[in-house]
């Protein structure tokens, strides 16, 4: 007589969710990897709240405003699937304003996908994490941002033309990272933008004329990645310009009146490394330009 003894696969998926659950979120997903069957179970939207609601009641109190240091959560959520994202960000973080995680080694993690759900957050300083993959379609949905840092990291990918839905932003710093592709158009939506820095990128094409658009800014650094073509004649109409730097691009042509004739606050330019010569006449009546490298 043969007797059939049970498999793992004909156990209930309710009792090994419940088994599972009794384990910290942080680690339980580690269990995906002893076959498909545990993977399907521990990835079903139900098994997220049995276990992540337990656990997140007991932990220590936090400010659901800011957060100046990710705990163990906070950098788990950028590895876990998205039915954990989106259970943490619905019961942890969807009220946060301000994320200043400044340089705190989250190396290898990417912006977590559900990001998007913190339809709150003003401020937003990710730098110098060596951040990697791509920068998720839901972070150009917060419509309520202010301040985006993520520069000092190692993503990829195009700066999306959804940029320009973030007509609150006043800080956009993406420089020392792997962005290709074009500055999009949309970033003439930015009106409010006072801080533009895409540094040291592989960002190519020409600037566009819609740049002339961001009349609020201050600070303009594009150095160091692959811009090609003339300076826009648009560029004189950014009126509020202090600071300026395009250096170690492939930009050509000359600085023309209409070019840089409106820039009346100028006081650092920094040209070198391109191909823009001829008449620098122009630069003659910016009266307080102090610095000026061509």
């Amino acid at each position: 007589m043969t007797v059939e003894l049970p498999t793992l696969q004909s156990t209930p998926v309710e009792i090994v969710q419940q088994i599972f659950s009794h384990f910290p979120p942080v680690t339980v997903l580690k269990f995906r990897r002893l076959c498909k069957w545990i993977n399907a179970c521990l990835l079903e939207p139900h098994f997220a709240v049995i276990n992540m609601k337990p656990w997140l009641q007991t932990r220590s109190a936090r400010s659901m405003l800011t957060s100046h240091s990710p705990d163990a959560y906070d950098r788990s959520w950028c590895h876990w699937p998205k039915t954990f994202q989106d259970y943490y960000v619905e019961n942890t973080l969807k009220n946060m304003r301000t994320i200043s995680w400044y340089a705190k080694g989250l190396s290898t993690c990417s912006i977590a996908a559900s990001i998007g759900g913190l339809t709150r957050l003003t401020s937003l300083c990710l730098r110098n994490n060596m951040l990697v993959g791509r920068i998720p379609d839901g972070l150009w949905s917060l419509t309520e941002l202010e301040i985006c840092q993520l520069d000092g990291n190692r993503l990829e990918g195009e700066i999306s033309a959804q940029v320009g839905n973030l007509s609150k932003l006043r800080v956009l710093q993406l420089g020392s990272n792997r962005l290709t592709g074009r500055i999009p158009p949309e970033i003439g939506l930015l009106t409010r933008l006072c801080t533009l820095d895409i540094s040291s990128n592989c960002i190519g094409g020409t600037i566009p004329r819609e740049i002339g658009n961001l009349g609020e800014l201050e600070t303009l650094n594009a150095g160091w990645n692959l811009l090609e073509g003339e300076i826009p004649d648009t560029f004189g109409d950014l009126g509020q310009l202090r600071f300026v730097d395009l250096e170690g691009n492939r930009l050509r042509g000359g600085l023309s009146a209409d070019a840089v004739g409106g820039l009346a606050r100028l006081e650092r330019l920094v040209l070198r490394g391109n191909a823009i010569g001829g008449d620098i006449a122009a630069l003659n009546n910016l009266l307080n330009l102090k610095t000026w490298v061509l």
